[in-house]
């Protein structure tokens, strides 16, 4: 690979993932998940300090329940959010559950930027996201998060 950030590569090929080496890179993770309740367990096994990093989640059509408030996206922040955090999203039809990672500058959230992309694997019904926020060079260890969807 050359010089060229992930955000270029990713502009690219409008958002298509990226080989790098042996490895897929993804700007997100993309699923359909079927209609009705689930809850989605997250477990948060390494966080980078600075600049703060964060997992953004969104489902469309739907909603996750958080602190008795119905919201179709949420941010979770690991310096403020449980290492594991449980949530309930539901939806009446088939949605579209798009999560990445973000980092927070100044008290601003970014994502998408310089070296923001993930590596994704899928092991049964668990998930691993190493994620690569945009600062610096790629590393794939700012965020790792575990993901387990239950009904």
């Amino acid at each position: 690979m050359t010089t060229e950030t992930l955000a270029a590569h990713f502009q690219r090929l409008k958002g298509s993932p990226i080989r790098l080496g042996e490895a897929q890179v993804f700007a997100m993770y993309e699923s359909t998940v079927p209609a009705g309740q689930q809850l989605i367990r997250i477990s948060r096994d390494a966080a980078r300090e600075t600049p703060t990093q964060g997992l953004r989640l969104k489902i469309s059509p739907g909603k996750f329940e958080v602190n008795d408030q119905l919201l179709p996206d949420v941010v979770l922040w690991a310096n403020t959010c449980p290492e594991d955090v449980t949530l309930s999203m539901s939806s009446e039809a088939d949605a579209v559950l798009k999560i990445w990672n973000v980092w927070s500058v100044d008290g601003t959230m970014h994502a998408w930027l310089g070296n923001a992309g993930m590596l994704v694997e899928q092991h049964a019904c668990e998930l691993t996201l190493r994620c690569s926020d945009g600062v610096d060079d790629i590393c794939f260890s700012d965020l790792v998060v575990r993901i387990r969807f239950t009904s």
